[in-house]
């Protein structure tokens, strides 16, 4: 379903929207313009802003669960 959803969203782009998406996916993360990422964790261990700015940048953020995350599935899709 990702590559429908991706399709669906640059439609809504294309036609001057913003598309704001929480999520997870990895892949869908490498389509972003922008990132937000709270944590470190869940809950009480959570909700603090880590990063927020372009996908790139939160590869050098430590706390950052999701930067390692991802940083490692850029790599392996190069």
């Amino acid at each position: 379903d990702i590559p429908t959803l991706l399709e669906c969203f640059e439609t809504l782009i294309e036609a001057g929207n913003t598309v704001i998406i929480v999520e997870h996916n990895l892949t869908m993360m490498t389509h972003a313009d922008w990132l937000i990422d709270i944590g470190p964790g869940a809950g009480n261990n959570g909700g603090r802003g880590l990063f927020s700015g372009e996908p790139e940048g939160i590869f050098n953020v430590e706390e950052s669960v999701t930067g390692h995350h991802l940083k490692r599935y850029v790599e392996n899709i190069k």
